[in-house]
């Protein structure tokens, strides 16, 4: 038996037929004037979190994130593939595989499988590029807690999200 569901091909159908539409239709000037205003205010907000939003570290997060990142040493030495372990964004951590392709075949040791799963698992978010040469999978981590400010001019007033 073989299935075939081309979901991404129906949603990148959709995707351009919606386009498509969105250009041919014409905006009247209160629109384009309201929309520029929607992004303002959007923007601002964005600004106005980023600035009252602090990062704390957090130490079992960071040990945790220590565990994840050498197994995946160890896994991407015996896959041959590289590496690339990133610590120093305040917001996150990441975990960065390159490759021009990956295969886990039956010899791959069941050892390695579970690193694979457990770094796809404990990611809050997952991205997989397809570039020039391969491919690249990135795997971000939380490794402090973010934290606002309750009152913009005191640093001692903290809420932790």
């Amino acid at each position: 038996m073989k299935i075939v569901k081309n979901y991404y091909d129906l949603a990148d159908a959709r995707r351009k037929e919606a386009e498509r539409r969105y250009r041919n239709t014409k905006k009247t000037r209160e629109e384009e004037q309201r929309e520029q205003r929607e992004a303002e205010v959007l923007i601002r907000a964005v600004e106005e979190l980023e600035q009252n939003t602090c990062f704390v570290p957090d130490r079992k997060k960071e040990a945790e994130f220590e565990q994840l990142y050498q197994r995946a040493l160890g896994a991407a030495e015996l896959l041959n593939i590289n590496v690339t372990i990133d610590t120093d964004k305040k917001e996150y951590s990441t975990i960065e595989f390159r490759m021009k392709q990956l295969f886990i075949v039956d010899c791959v040791s069941r050892e390695i499988r579970a690193v694979i799963g457990m770094l796809f698992m404990k990611a809050e978010e997952i991205w997989i590029d397809r570039e020039e040469n391969g491919i690249c999978i990135t795997l971000y981590f939380s490794t402090n807690k973010r934290i606002m400010k309750k009152n913009k001019n005191n640093i001692d007033n903290l809420i932790f999200l």
